[in-house]
C-alpha cells in the first residue's frame, strides 16, 4: 500500500544544510518563500491549476505542483499564494514524498529530523509532524 506523507519537517530535507539568515534562504526544488511562482511556471499554468482556500479564509489559496516543474527531491510541492496577488509571491511551501512502506517513510523522517536539529538551536524550534495514509 502506498503511503503518502506530508511532513512539514520535510520542507528542509535533502537541501543545502548551511545555516540560514532567514527563511527565504531555504529552498524546496529551488523555490523559496518570497519568490514569485512566475519564475518557475507560466501565468497560464498557475491560473489553470486547481486552487483551494484555507478553511475560514479567502486571504490565501493553495495549489499543488506535481508535474509542472522538474522535481528532484519531492513528488509534489504545495505553495500558498495571496489571493489576487498579480506577482504570485510564495508565502508557504511544502514538499511531499511518497513511500511504498511505512518503515521507509519513518526512516526518511528520522534523517530529516536529525538534519534539522543540527541546523537550529534547541530553543528556536518545535517539531510537529503527521502522517497521512493513502489507500
Amino acid at each position: 500500500m502506498k503511503i503518502f506523507i506530508a511532513v512539514l519537517v520535510l520542507i528542509f530535507s535533502l537541501q543545502s544544510l548551511t545555516k540560514a539568515d532567514d527563511i527565504s534562504d531555504f529552498q524546496i526544488e529551488g523555490m523559496s518563500v518570497g519568490d514569485s511562482l512566475l519564475d518557475y511556471m507560466s501565468k497560464n499554468d498557475i491560473d489553470q491549476s486547481k486552487m483551494r482556500f484555507y478553511p475560514n479564509s479567502k486571504e490565501f489559496k493553495q495549489t499543488v505542483i506535481d508535474n509542472k516543474i522538474k522535481m528532484e527531491t519531492y513528488d509534489a510541492v504545495t505553495v500558498a499564494l495571496k489571493t489576487n496577488d498579480a506577482n504570485y509571491i510564495i508565502h508557504e511551501i511544502k514538499g511531499f514524498r511518497r513511500f511504498l512502506s511505512h518503515r521507509e517513510c519513518l526512516s526518511s523522517r528520522d534523517v530529516v529530523v536529525k538534519e534539522l536539529k543540527n541546523l537550529f538551536n534547541k530553543n528556536d524550534y518545535e517539531i510537529n509532524s503527521y502522517e497521512k495514509k493513502n489507500l
